[in-house]
């Protein structure tokens, strides 16, 4: 059996349930979670499950995932956990009013969380610098055209769960909400600007080792070298001069690496990035938003834009002007890489007043508390 074919017949039984799903009453104080189509526990979901666990004990949260070593996991922390297409993911899927998710719709359970009759909260997965959903053109499940366009609307109809928007969204600024109402088609109203829970972490850990952490974008060629002119022996003397640990993290697909026998250079893999930002001395990237994240450390910041006019013509156009955005050094290879290394080092920091503007400009609200912001909101305003 193909797999279109069993999608098919999965959603023909599955819509049913999204329909009885609606004439079932919610209870307010079961909220359901999920985040990176239910594989991962991880995000902005992730950050606010554990401070509703921690703050709120008339409400009951409870984590949808598909994956079991994520189950293990949360049940490990003394947290509710259910598989996402268990009996009881349908159950308290069906039962929850509140629907809080940070990637898509397949986060939970997308049959029966998100009835008519759900909230479903959307706190995104970041700031962004590249254009994203309906903004983005080259997403031709989002905007497709002629024929395909067409079958689109009609799955849609008559597959409602597949086509579901989101009710509330929240963001970190003014000039964010901007974005995501473009992005999101969805009313300015209902996008808060609280900032993301994730970045709450930010302000609670403290650095017990030099960090130097390289987080470079997705890429649709996967074949694209990150670290073409790298030079390892010299980047190798560099940390051991200084004591400190490079770590990188790539996308899945990338096929880029580095040779890795030096204990100071590491590829990270199953990692919590807020966790290590939270600690990290110097971040490298080129065009991950996670940089405005990293902006409310105060921390320097070194950009690797190696194929910038490449990337916004091939890959994916950008919000903003990528020089006015990025308060920091934007170098052509690594060579250039390592000689703002060891100025920042050295204790030259030319950008320190630049990236305070913009901090300022994309994250309004810079005190560690806005998981606190958007359960009032769910609490106050939604209800």
């Amino acid at each position: 059996m193909s797999n279109k074919l069993l999608k098919l017949i999965i959603y023909i039984l599955n819509t049913p349930l999204y329909w009885i799903s609606y004439f079932i009453p919610k209870s307010s104080n079961i909220w359901v979670f999920g985040a990176w189509f239910g594989n991962q526990y991880t995000d902005n979901s992730k950050y606010l499950f554990e401070y509703v666990n921690r703050n709120h004990k008339k409400i009951r949260p409870i984590w949808l995932s598909k994956s079991n070593k994520v189950l293990e996991y949360i049940h490990s922390l003394g947290y509710e956990a259910y598989s996402t297409y268990s009996f009881k993911g349908y159950y308290f899927g069906i039962l929850a009013k509140y629907v809080i998710l940070s990637t898509a719709i397949s986060d939970v359970n997308r049959y029966v969380c998100v009835s008519p009759s759900s909230t479903v909260l959307q706190l995104w997965h970041g700031t962004p610098l590249k254009k994203i959903h309906f903004d983005d053109k080259n997403n031709k499940l989002l905007n497709p055209i002629g024929v395909n366009r067409i079958v689109n609307l009609l799955t849609n109809f008559v597959f409602p769960f597949k086509g579901r928007h989101y009710d509330y969204m929240i963001s970190s600024s003014d000039i964010v909400t901007d974005c995501l109402k473009s992005a999101f088609q969805i009313k300015r109203k209902n996008i808060l600007p609280s900032g993301y829970p994730r970045n709450d972490v930010l302000y609670s850990k403290k650095n017990t080792e030099k960090i130097i952490l390289y987080l470079p974008t997705f890429r649709n060629n996967s074949n694209y070298n990150l670290f073409y002119n790298l030079n390892v022996y010299k980047m190798t003397a560099f940390l051991k001069d200084h004591d400190i640990n490079f770590y990188y993290k790539l996308h899945y697909v990338d096929k880029s690496t580095l040779n890795e026998k030096n204990v100071n250079i590491k590829q990270l893999h199953d990692i919590d990035i807020y966790e290590l930002l939270a600690i990290t001395d110097i971040l490298i990237t080129d065009y991950s938003s996670v940089y405005f994240d990293f902006l409310l450390t105060g921390r320097p910041i070194i950009f690797t834009p190696f194929d910038l006019d490449d990337y916004i013509r091939k890959e994916r156009e950008l919000y903003f002007n990528y020089h006015e955005v990025t308060p920091g050094p934007k170098c052509r290879d690594w060579n250039e890489v390592l000689l703002e290394l060891e100025k920042i080092i050295s204790g030259k920091d030319d950008y320190k007043k630049e990236r305070q503007i913009v901090n300022n400009r994309f994250n309004t609200f810079q005190d560690g508390n806005s998981s606190k912001r958007v359960v009032e909101f769910i609490q106050q305003q939604i209800i």
